[in-house]
């Protein structure tokens, strides 16, 4: 190994210098791919998606309180509620701390669309159970073609997501290994 022509080593060597401004580079990069920052809009966005939330949260409970459904129904509905909210609460406090810091991981983000997939995939099979429960009745699993719509929006945003996750990883691990090839060739001897 020691007794091969060196010419392709030097000419990647000399191809661009590393320099404290090119490494300040490459960390500001790494810093974009990871991390995303929130402008003033956005969190204006994010903060009324928030109360939005809170204020349908609110509306669910007060409507299923007043509700004047059989007791059998009402404990689907108050379990789907449940989940629901439990879905949207993880969102909620995800989106109050990325308003509150003005920024967000990407990787936080992932796993936030990937609980609102779980839940609306719980609540399908609520949809379904209500829907057993009167078979000769096709109103009863009406509601469940709804439910049914919204597993395939939230599939689509997780798996959008994936697709999403697998650029950023590729492109962090390509600028870390850039990084490193040039720390490596600072060290080596010219």
């Amino acid at each position: 190994m020691q007794n091969e022509p060196t010419e392709f080593r030097d000419r990647l060597l000399n191809a661009q210098q590393t320099t404290p401004d090119l490494r300040e580079g490459y960390q500001q990069e790494l810093e974009s791919i990871i991390h995303h920052r929130l402008r003033p809009r956005t969190r204006l966005l994010y903060g009324g998606g928030l109360l939005l939330g809170v204020a349908l949260a609110i509306f669910g409970a007060w409507h299923l309180l007043h509700s004047h459904a059989p007791a059998a129904d009402l404990r689907i509905a108050w379990t789907s509620y449940i989940t629901v909210c439990s879905a949207c609460g993880v969102m909620a406090v995800w989106l109050a701390r990325a308003v509150w810091q003005g920024t967000f991981a990407w990787r936080s983000y992932y796993c936030v669309t990937e609980s609102m997939f779980v839940a609306a995939g719980l609540i399908e099979v609520l949809a379904l159970l209500q829907g057993t429960r009167a078979p000769s009745d096709p109103a009863s699993t009406f509601w469940a073609v709804y439910v049914g719509v919204l597993l395939v929006v939230c599939l689509g945003w997780s798996l959008s997501n994936r697709i999403d996750a697998a650029r950023l990883d590729a492109r962090e691990g390509m600028l870390r290994l850039e990084s490193r090839l040039a720390d490596i060739a600072e060290r080596l001897p010219k």
